[in-house]
């Protein structure tokens, strides 16, 4: 006999549901049974009246007459084996190589192989607010510091390299520790910006250390993204050389005078032509 319950609930094994089994007629009247005399499996009758009859009742299963069948009654004589022997083998062979020049081979700054800045920054506070200053941790002071990079990436318009970021010297206290961006390993890479004229002439426009690699512009907010620059320079970069000062007036709560004294020298090594 089908066990209903059991395979409507066999699911559950798996996590599925369980539902209530169908109600047949051989339920209800045990006295009906498939297969139970003979010719009962052949004569396509449901003779226990539940749905199925002969070799696809479970009370046929067994017998002589379905011997061989699946259990919806058809003999099986699937013998399809597949002999589909793919020998389809990929050949191509890509032999594509790429014989592209690199683009920076012709930039204008190409012979550049490493670069050397240094900097300083100095404060000059007004003199009447001494004491005030000194109670905050704050007096005249001087920040230098010093990039050298060996040049890694050439563009039309700038190098990069990379190699120390130090501070060289450094008397401030306060706030003012802080007041330039250096990358804690003490490396960091160095772009300059330069641009040529149709002479030849070269001009130094910037100068980034940055923490990342790719960030060779100006971003906002240089402190936070590992940035430090000087940009608007337009200094000639003539026999490897470039000089910039700049001297910057500002106050502190608008009250303290503070004078900013800015100095950089960047300096170029090229190769041998």
């Amino acid at each position: 006999m089908r066990p209903l319950a059991h395979l409507a609930c066999s699911s559950l094994l798996l996590g599925a549901a369980c539902t209530d089994a169908p109600t047949s007629d051989k339920q209800a009247n045990p006295a009906l049974y498939e297969g139970d005399a003979p010719g009962e499996c052949t004569d396509g009758a449901d003779n226990d009246q539940d749905g199925y009859f002969d070799c696809n009742d479970n009370g046929c299963w067994n017998a002589p007459d379905c011997e061989g069948r699946s259990p919806e009654g058809d003999a099986d004589t699937d013998t399809d084996t597949d002999t589909d022997t793919d020998t389809d083998a990929d050949t191509d062979a890509d032999t594509d190589a790429d014989t592209d020049a690199d683009a920076d081979a012709d930039s204008p700054l190409a012979g550049i192989e490493r670069v050397q800045v240094d900097y300083s920054l100095s404060f000059d506070f007004q003199d009447s607010y001494e004491a005030v200053l000194e109670s905050w941790g704050l007096w005249d002071c001087t920040v230098r510091l010093s990039a050298t990079g060996v040049v890694e990436d050439v563009t039309e318009t700038t190098v990069t390299g990379f190699g120390p970021w130090l501070v060289t010297e450094h008397d401030c206290g306060g706030d003012l520790e802080d007041s330039v961006w250096t990358n804690v390993s003490g490396e960091a890479w160095s772009t300059l910006h330069i641009t040529t004229d149709d002479t030849g002439a070269r001009t130094l426009e910037a100068f980034l250390a940055h923490r990342d690699q790719d960030d060779t512009a100006p971003l906002d907010d240089p402190s936070s993204n590992g940035q430090f620059y000087i940009t608007e320079i337009g200094r000639p970069l003539s026999g490897g050389q470039a000089t910039w000062a700049d001297t910057e007036v500002t106050t502190i709560d608008g009250l303290i005078g503070l004078e900013l004294q800015h100095d950089l020298t960047v300096e170029i090594t090229e190769g041998t032509p």
